[in-house]
């Protein structure tokens, strides 16, 4: 669980660099917003954005 591994992560003092975006036609994208929630609610340092775009490779090949 994603949610837990952060907290878990931050409870321990671990520092690393995360960053993930998400289309805003994916259908994941609320729950990559309420990860990102979640981030900011716990203080886990990250960067989150959105961008037009679907879950599929056109949008992957742009994005990662």
């Amino acid at each position: 669980n994603v949610f837990d591994l952060a907290r878990n992560l931050k409870r321990a003092g671990k520092r690393i660099a995360y960053r993930f975006d998400c289309g805003t036609e994916d259908h994941l994208v609320e729950d990559n917003r309420r990860f990102h929630a979640h981030l900011a609610k716990i203080g886990f340092a990250h960067e989150y954005a959105e961008h037009p775009g679907q879950h599929n490779w056109e949008y992957w090949d742009t994005h990662i």
